[in-house]
């Protein structure tokens, strides 16, 4: 074999290999984020949690901010959907899962929003997530 074939499709071996490295590394950064951001919405639905749980937590976040327990109990089961519908978004748009599956999960996240108690408090809490989320719910 040709010396100069040789280093030819011994550099595009490497070319390749570079590029599927590459490739794991963009899908490892995506998941990673996504896991990431998976878990700090995962921390602050157990703080509302506690909160739903916890007659005295609950009096000082309604009273924060200025509204009966009955609306604060409703605003946090709301808020408690609104980020399992983001944690949903994180994985649709991470393509952590594909096909079918991740048309189904981009369904719930508006089948959840669009449900009327949770649609109002959306509107109420919506700059606090990522702008692509926020196009996302309300296209």
């Amino acid at each position: 074999m040709n010396s100069s074939l040789l280093t030819i499709i011994t550099t595009l071996a490497e070319i390749g290999a570079l590029g599927g490295l590459l490739w794991q590394l963009i899908l490892s950064r995506r998941e990673t984020k996504a896991r990431f951001m998976i878990e700090v919405y995962n921390d602050h639905e157990d703080k509302l949690n506690r909160t739903l749980e916890d007659r005295t937590r609950l009096g000082a976040y309604a009273k924060k901010r200025g509204i009966t327990r009955r609306q604060a109990r409703d605003k946090i089961l709301a808020t408690i959907d609104i980020n399992d519908a983001f944690k949903n978004y994180m994985i649709y748009k991470g393509k952590l899962v594909g096909g079918e599956l991740g048309e189904k999960f981009a369904l719930d996240i508006k089948g959840v929003i669009s449900r009327p108690k949770v649609s109002e408090i959306w509107k109420q809490i919506k700059e606090f997530y990522p702008k692509g989320f926020q196009i996302f719910v309300d296209s």
